[in-house]
């Protein structure tokens, strides 16, 4: 009798213990202790760098800079801003910051119907109003935009940032949380 009570004392603190490290275990998983890597997935807006026959950067969500494989020009697709055209081209300098998207947009003729002609433009996308408001001369853009302006960021050439964010994976303008999210995730 008695080694039958010592077996059912010994058999109650394995199971004590067996509890108590199943426990942790499940504690530890759940609170990502136990270098379980972030499970969330991080939107592909934020990573996808090229289609089948196009490259593609990131400006601010929804609006992305995309060419086409064998062409020089990048544009925005301006189809989600109402009353717009499909799309602006080419532009060859951008820069975002907060919920706007600056940019310069080169003179372009169409070689093979030279009536198709779109002028030379500066522009801000405020994404958040759905607003595009284009300026035709430069000094005019760079003084109704003086604020957004500084030593460090400002127009550069889109394909100097497309670099970038082959290298990095990351922009300038991506918010911190998508950053850190990248970062750990790759």
């Amino acid at each position: 009798m008695a080694k039958e009570l010592s077996i059912k004392k010994i058999n109650l603190n394995v199971m004590r213990y067996l509890l108590i490290v199943l426990l942790i275990v499940f504690v530890g998983y759940s609170c990502n202790f136990m270098g379980k890597k972030n499970d969330k997935k991080i939107d592909s807006y934020y990573t996808r760098i090229a289609g089948w026959d196009y490259q593609r950067m990131p400006l601010i969500k929804p609006f992305e800079l995309t060419k086409l494989k064998g062409f020089d020009t990048w544009s925005i697709n301006t189809s989600e801003l109402p009353q717009m055209p499909d799309d602006l081209s080419p532009i060859d300098s951008i820069f975002c910051v907060q919920s706007f998207i600056f940019g310069h947009k080169q003179f372009y003729q169409n070689p093979e119907w030279e009536e198709f002609i779109t002028p030379e433009m500066w522009f801000v996308i405020d994404v958040k109003s759905q607003k595009l408001i284009t300026y035709d001369r430069q000094d005019l853009f760079l003084e109704k935009n003086a604020m957004f302006f500084n030593n460090r960021n400002g127009l550069m050439p889109c394909d100097f940032y497309f670099h970038m964010f082959m290298e990095s994976g990351t922009l300038p303008w991506f918010e911190d949380s998508i950053i850190i999210q990248i970062k750990t995730q790759y």
